[in-house]
């Protein structure tokens, strides 16, 4: 796991043909003993296709 900033990976994944059509940030960690983590959870749709492509990345404070 590494810091990441969920608005450069939509940023990135735009220049690949994804839309963003779900942002989540600061969700808490689900996983013990990382009260200082926290989750950007993101939902991406193929512009191109209907089916969906899901993501998650790690936003650590």
């Amino acid at each position: 796991m590494h810091p990441t900033d969920g608005r450069q990976v939509i940023s990135d994944a735009g220049r690949h043909g994804l839309e963003p059509i779900l942002l989540l940030e600061n969700q808490p960690s689900l996983i013990k003993n990382k009260e200082n983590v926290t989750w950007t959870k993101l939902v991406f749709q193929n512009s191109t296709k209907t089916n969906l492509e899901m993501g998650r990345c790690i936003c650590i404070s």
